[in-house]
């Protein structure tokens, strides 16, 4: 392998998925040619609202579902051609945490049979190192090796979702992807846990593929970022190049969506944010996918599917506007009619 490959540990490219009704039913496509990467030690977000497709590459990476095209490469070897024992095998070094962390967790055990069952489905350690590799585990989340013996139902959400962080990590992986693993905790634990995740990750080198709708947490957490619609990409790049000056208008809704702490500020951002909506056009596009809902549209994006194309350095976009969308004297003729 080379150098670059080596730097990266999940490579996925030009990934298409589609799932099929019951019956005869046309089938959806769920992903449309989609790549993106993880660097060792590094985070890059996945960012989307709901439908976009971003828990379907979550599951890919993850090896729970089929794709039709496209590679998937952890560590350089691809997934998809490996065999049942190799995939299992590789599945050693990925792990995940979910959004709810009460329904992650068997309500009937304790949290130590929570963390003990991947070491032991490994056959990794005896009684003794499994209880010892517990309770360091727990150490490392902030927990108290205490915690070992509560069951679930005993602890807060933010406890328990350092227990998943726990199990996640328990078993030494390179990669885990967090799969909205902070929206349904209060802001104050959000910060807590993202905190955590981010001391882990320097501790042991960790990789994160971070999954939200929130690009607001994206932009404090990741270093990189792929903003995903309806199954495609539509913009990514170093995170802050991105939410800085988005290049795409969905990224820029996306930002306008993000909640800020100044009121004022956010009502501003939601009437923008309907402004653009009613500016939009309903009617399906055969060219570029977020023309029905763009309010910078031409003719010609409802008739081409733009490419995704380098425009600086590292950094993506598919949008055949760009960068004359972005003139601020193009936006205010917009948003004042």
């Amino acid at each position: 392998m080379t150098a670059e490959l080596t730097s990266l540990i999940l490579e996925a490219a030009d990934v298409t998925v589609r799932f099929r009704a019951s019956g005869r039913g046309r089938a959806t496509l769920a992903l449309d040619g989609v790549g993106i990467t993880v660097e060792r030690g590094r985070t890059t977000g996945l960012v989307g609202e709901s439908g976009a497709g971003k828990s379907t590459l979550g599951r890919v990476v993850l090896g729970l579902v089929p794709i039709a095209s496209g590679s998937v490469r952890i560590g350089g070897a691809d997934i998809s051609k490996l065999t049942a024992a190799r995939r299992r095998e590789l599945r050693a070094h990925l792990q995940a945490v979910y959004q709810d962390p009460l329904s992650s967790l068997n309500p009937s055990y304790s949290v130590f049979w929570s963390l003990a069952e991947p070491l032991r489905a490994r056959q990794v350690g005896n009684r003794s190192e499994i209880a010892a590799r517990v309770a360091s585990t727990l150490e490392a989340v902030g927990m108290e090796p205490e915690a070992a013996h509560r069951r679930p139902a005993a602890l807060s959400g933010g406890q328990l979702q350092r227990i998943c962080v726990a199990r996640a990590i328990i078993t030494l992986p390179e990669l885990v992807i967090l799969d909205e693993a902070v929206s349904a905790l209060d802001l104050s634990v959000q910060a807590q846990i993202l905190n955590l995740l981010r001391d882990l990750q320097d501790e042991r080198n960790l990789s994160y593929l971070f999954i939200s709708h929130d690009m607001a947490v994206v932009r404090h957490f990741c270093h990189d970022v792929t903003v995903l619609y309806r199954g495609q990409i539509m913009e990514s790049g170093p995170t802050g190049e991105v939410t800085d000056a988005p290049a795409h208008p969905y990224t820029r809704a996306l930002m306008q969506a993000s909640p800020v702490a100044d009121p004022v500020a956010q009502r501003r951002r939601r009437l923008a944010a309907v402004a653009e909506s009613a500016q939009s056009p309903t009617t399906a596009s055969d060219g570029c996918i977020y023309a029905p809902r763009c309010p910078f549209t031409a003719p010609e994006c409802h008739q081409r599917r733009p490419e995704l194309r380098e425009i600086a350095p590292g950094r993506f976009v598919a949008c055949d506007r760009y960068p004359e969308w972005t003139d601020a004297r193009t936006r205010a003729t917009i948003e004042t009619n």
